[in-house]
């Protein structure tokens, strides 16, 4: 049995999962400071931020080249964010940190519901859209077999097409 996901559930679980990954960076930075000595606390909120930032961006983003699959990536995602959240809360802004833990639960649930064929087929279309998109009324880019095309003497030897009455250039008076 397939499932049909409305357009609004995968708005809403898209703008979750956007603030709890930007929710996840900062209370790595709120952990950092409070529960690290302060000479350290830069350099390994940075070095931490960084990692962080490349590993999502390479197994986790929509338009990773290497997405883990499911079910791994949604209790990935998951526990990643509760992790982020018992920062917040050892860090001693538990509310922020049961918010965080709240929308991870929500995510994960609202991941559930978005298992199916649309689902895939959205994340498919959006890491490999089909072809470049063309504005209308440009010419498109030339290749350089277009250019062999263009300048191959059989297509030099064709008459240059008649213009209609219409076009013509009137003739100046003598």
């Amino acid at each position: 049995m397939t499932r049909r996901v409305r357009p609004g559930v995968l708005l809403l679980r898209s703008l979750l999962s956007f603030l709890l990954e930007i929710g996840a960076l900062i209370a790595l930075g709120v952990a950092a400071f409070h529960l690290l000595p302060h000479e350290s606390a830069v350099p390994v909120a940075i070095a931490a931020l960084v990692v962080l930032v490349l590993a999502w961006g390479r197994w986790m983003a929509p338009r990773a080249a290497h997405r883990v699959g499911r079910p791994a990536r949604p209790l990935l995602a998951a526990g990643f964010f509760l992790l982020a959240a018992a920062l917040l809360v050892l860090s001693g802004v538990w509310w922020q940190g049961l918010l965080m833990a709240v929308g991870a639960v929500v995510l994960f649930v609202l991941e559930q519901l978005g298992v199916g064929p649309d689902e895939e087929r959205r994340v498919r279309a959006v890491r490999h859209p089909s072809g470049p998109r063309q504005r209308p009324g440009r010419p498109r880019a030339a290749t350089p077999e277009s250019a062999r095309r263009e300048s191959s003497p059989s297509e030099s030897s064709r008459p240059e097409p008649q213009r209609p009455e219409s076009h013509q250039r009137p003739e100046a008076p003598g």
